[in-house]
Formats: C-alpha cells, structure tokens, sequence
C-alpha cells in the first residue's frame, strides 16, 4: 500500500471520529440510534462543536468514507480485470459511499424542512483536485511497416498509472429545466525504460534494450446541454447531450541513437446521458450522471462511458465544498491515420465550489 494509500486512510478515520464526536458531546442519546445513554457526555459538558455541530456530522461522515473508499479502490489495480467487473466495483462502491453517508447524516437531515433553494442555483463553478488512477493504451500504425504492436504506457514505457492533477468543472443555468455543463483537465506524463521487447511507434523502431523516454499530454474538455423533464424542490431528473474532446500528444525518444517518433490527434465522440441530483437538506446535495456513445463512421471507430457521482455542501453564502468520483473509458481508433487511443481512468475529486 502507497504513502498516499496510507495517508488517506489516516485522514479519513480521524475526520470519522470527529464527526461522531458530535453525538457523544453535544447531542442528546435519545436524539441519536447508536450511542447508550450511559455513554453520552451531553449535557455534561459545555458545547463543545457550537452551532457548527449541527451540520458537521453530515459534511465529515460523507468526506470520510468517500476518502476510505478512495483509498482502498485505488489500491487495487485495475490491468488485467474483466471490464465489466471493473464497472460493477465502481458502482457498487460509490453507491455504498452514498448509502452509509446519507444513513449516518439522518438525525442532522431530519431537523431540516423541505426546501431545497440550492437546486435552483443559476451558476456554479468547481475547482479542486483531482486524484486519478489511469490505464492507457496506444497504437501508431505505419504505412511502411504495418500494425504496430498496442503499446501500454504505463507497463511498456513505464509512465506513472496515478497522478493529482488540478481540474475545473462548473454549469449555467439559463431556464428552469436547461442548463450546460462543462469540465476540463490535463493529464502531463513522462517516463524513462529500456524496451523489453522491440517497439515499434509509426516509422521508427526501437531494439530491444534501447532506452526509450516518453512524453504524454492529454486534454480532456466536455460540454453538455441537460433538459430537466422532472424537477422539483428536492430531485431532478434530466437527459443530456454533448461532446467529449480528448487532445493528446505523444513522444517517443532514444537518447543513445537519436531516434525520434511523435504523435499528435484530437479525438471528439457526442454522448448522451441521464442526470439526476438530490437534495437531502437546502445544503446538502447527491448529484450523479452516466454519458455513452459508440460511433461508427467511415474509418473512425469510437465509444465512450462516464459514470460521475458527488456530494456537495453549501457551507457557506455562495462557497461551497464537494467530493466527487469519476470513471471514464474512452476508446477511438482512426483506421485510415493507424491512431488507436484506449483510456481508462478512474478518480477522486476535492474541491470548493462558488455558486449563486
């Protein structure tokens, strides 16, 4: 288990028991389903978490097991699994993520009405982090040389599969039931290894042995439009259309004999999706979507997945926080350049958000 692993799971069990904290110090037992009368230090000591203490089980209970979970799925690799498993796990964690934070949060929930007034927020904007596990595949044919062999930039050219990189994610509102969404982030790469077996990037083959470095940059943008045909103060349900852009480049290099390959393509895939988005109380939000497309034309061959969950708090007037989980698999191949792209990551997103 990584550093990273290991600090995580640090984290999220103090931020657990800082939250469950609360019940035993400034709630009344009859008021909560866990702690025995006998063990409640309420009313004997004085406030000690004050008005915070009334929304700080809710924010803490959600951010730690989201990290916990976060870390444990990070730890297990994902080469070499069966797709759909893989799939499986990730929505199965998520949405038990979400059914132990809402259950922990329920003697916060029920002190608070029916309102929900931040569902109705016109413009919010994300930043934060975003902590990923990546798996990428690539292939550059050659009209000399024919197919070359799939390469794996993180077996074969020894790239890191892991990396936190900054991200932005934010929509508009501009009726009712319409909004456009939008996110963007940049994954940068570098790697150095000696080929184990003989390579071969578009013209330029590499011998077994040689040093090979490696560089790889990849945009990701994505723009969506999402029409609300359910809304109400507490739920919205809405289909989504839009397109995924990935912009990538990359280079390979010999040091010794000077041999040099790049590759440059973007690649745009439309999808479709669902959207859903709950409010628990007027600051406590669930939001989830899943895009799809698979594309079929002339030489071009591509499909996509997107399955996103959050939580967000409106802690404050106009600032909030959220955590987030993302999947992506992105496939496309253009069989009359000999690009194939096959990108699969999945990651753990922190960030504060402005809104209003």
């Amino acid at each position: 288990m990584s550093q990273t692993n290991k600090a995580q799971i640090v984290i999220g069990l103090a931020v657990l028991l800082l939250g469950t904290a609360v019940y035993f110090l400034d709630r009344p037992w009859e008021q909560t389903i866990f702690v025995p009368g006998d063990l409640s230090l309420f009313p004997l000591t004085p406030s000690v978490f004050g008005v915070i203490g009334h929304s700080l089980p809710t924010f803490t209970h959600i951010f730690a097991f989201c990290l916990l979970t976060a870390a444990l799925l990070s730890h297990a690799k994902t080469h070499g699994r069966p797709k759909k498993a893989r799939i499986m796990k990730k929505i199965v964690a998520t949405y038990s993520i979400f059914l132990i934070a809402a259950t922990l949060s329920l003697p916060v929930l029920a002190d608070h009405g029916d309102n929900a007034s931040g569902m109705s927020d016109r413009f919010s904007l994300n930043f934060g982090e975003f902590v990923t596990h990546n798996g990428t595949d690539f292939r550059l044919d050659s009209d000399t040389l024919g197919r070359e062999t799939k390469l794996s930039l993180e077996d074969d050219l020894a790239l890191d599969d892991s990396q936190t990189v900054a991200r932005a994610d934010g929509y508009y509102r501009f009726t009712h039931r319409s909004r456009v969404d939008f996110s963007y982030f940049a994954l940068s790469r570098d790697g150095s290894k000696p080929a184990g077996s003989t390579i071969q990037f578009g013209d330029t083959v590499y011998p077994v042995g040689t040093t090979i470095v490696t560089a790889f940059d990849l945009d990701i943008f994505n723009v969506t439009y999402t029409y609300s045909f359910f809304r109400n103060p507490r739920l919205e349900l809405g289909v989504m259309g839009g397109w995924y852009v990935c912009v990538l480049e990359l280079a390979l290099s010999a040091p010794t004999t000077g041999d040099r390959a790049r590759d440059k393509a973007t690649a745009p895939l439309p999808v479709v999706g669902l959207r859903a988005a709950y409010a628990f109380t007027p600051k406590f939000f669930f939001t989830a979507s899943y895009q799809y497309f698979k594309l079929e034309k002339g030489d071009v061959d591509g499909r996509i997945t997107d399955f996103q969950v959050a939580l967000e708090h409106n802690t404050f007037k106009k600032v909030g926080f959220g955590i987030g989980y993302d999947s992506l698999d992105f496939d496309v191949e253009d069989n009359d350049d000999g690009d194939r792209l096959e990108l699969d990551f999945e990651g753990v997103q922190l960030y504060t958000k402005v809104y209003f």
